[in-house]
């Protein structure tokens, strides 16, 4: 399962509440070739992703200040100290709230004229299920593999388990680890 995640040299990935873009800059250096679409809501958190964007010359890098959403639409991002924050207030009440404009996956990758995507990675702190909403044209046409934080709740129900069933009628296998950790690949892929 890791081998079928491990970025290859020209894959195109959404990347999706990068915080500062750790993740984002490793793949990028896996896929010099490709291209990383990092979407982050907060704005402090973009200002220092596309900082380190710059500093760790990871030109193959895309910032994007957005929030990730089933409509584009200006939210309330609640905000705390570093990675906690959220458009689902009920997943992480903020002790600030900033507006953020949201995005949807489909919109993004009509947008980028995308004719491939390799992977989608949404860490968006409880609007997994919002993202998911927005994204099914991308998984029916373009197939990517999904790597998604499940591990927050959401009226009492891990995200994971609200997320699993939508990804597996959309033609996917679906692994969740014990904490959360959703990892779906096309069915023709497994």
């Amino acid at each position: 399962l890791m081998r079928a995640f491990r970025p290859g040299r020209g894959d195109v990935v959404i990347d999706c509440g990068p915080f500062l873009g750790f993740g984002a800059i490793r793949i990028a250096r896996d896929a010099p070739e490709g291209r990383i679409f990092a979407v982050e809501a907060s704005r402090e958190c973009h200002t220092l992703l596309k900082r380190n964007i710059e500093v760790n010359g990871a030109a193959n890098v895309v910032p994007l200040h957005r929030g990730v959403w089933n409509k584009v639409m200006e939210l309330d991002l609640e905000t705390t100290f570093a990675q906690d924050n959220s458009l689902v207030a009920e997943v992480q009440p903020g002790e600030r709230r900033e507006k953020v404009q949201t995005l949807t996956i489909d919109g993004l990758v009509a947008e980028q004229k995308l004719d491939r995507l390799d992977m989608l990675s949404p860490t968006l702190n409880g609007a997994e299920v919002e993202w998911l909403e927005a994204a099914s044209d991308t998984l029916k046409r373009l197939r990517p593999r999904i790597r998604a934080a499940g591990w927050y709740l959401r009226g009492g129900q891990r995200i994971a388990d609200l997320i699993r069933p939508v990804i597996e009628r959309a033609g996917y296998d679906v692994f969740v680890g014990p904490l959360g950790n959703v990892m779906a690949l096309p069915r023709e892929r497994t």
